[in-house]
């Protein structure tokens, strides 16, 4: 059997003596309730455990296997449950924005790979397109292809620095999203 875990950026929380609630987004939230104590300590651990899926101790034998199938299945039917083993830490690496897809429902960590081999071009780098360029960095797009050859001018500045006045805008940019984002193409 696949080691089983809750999908990314969503939290196993006690609801009621008999309840569980996975999720706080009423979108893709799901309550399992009628759960016997054991069965809830069960369920429990897949928090004390992330990557493991419930743990195989004491709580899990005191839950019969048809009986944790039957809450794995409910699970996985509900969209909460996801099959790979993340090594630990690696939610925190995702960032905010794959977390947040999770919890919609949507396969936040492929959309944020996906993200990372995208292009884009901004063209026109003062003040709106230089944030424009930090966003996309941020956002984790993973080549930036930077057109102006124009120099700084005090309109331009907030991302861009007094000392950056008069010196190329591509070239400030380029060095400005490298310390924001340094993965960036």
């Amino acid at each position: 059997m696949v080691p089983r875990r809750l999908r990314d950026g969503l939290t196993m929380l006690w609801r009621a003596p008999d309840a569980v609630q996975v999720g706080t987004d009423p979108r893709c939230a799901v309550a399992v309730e009628g759960l016997s104590p054991a069965e809830l300590r069960w369920l429990l651990t897949f928090d004390a455990h992330p990557g493991e899926g419930p743990h195989p101790g004491a709580a899990s034998a005191a839950v019969p296997a048809a009986r944790r199938a039957e809450l794995l299945g409910l699970l996985d039917r509900a969209g909460v449950l996801a099959d790979e083993v993340s090594p630990r830490g690696e939610q925190a690496a995702l960032g905010v924005d794959a977390a947040v897809l999770c919890r919609l429902g949507l396969p936040g960590r492929e959309v944020v790979a996906r993200r990372s081999r995208r292009t884009v071009c901004v063209a026109g780098l003062d003040a709106v397109g230089a944030h424009l360029a930090v966003t996309l960095a941020l956002a984790g797009v993973g080549t930036l292809l930077l057109s102006d050859d124009q120099g700084v001018t005090g309109d331009d500045l907030g991302v861009y620095g007094v000392d950056d006045l008069g010196a190329p805008r591509e070239a400030r940019l380029r060095s400005a999203v490298r310390r924001v984002r340094p993965a960036v193409r």
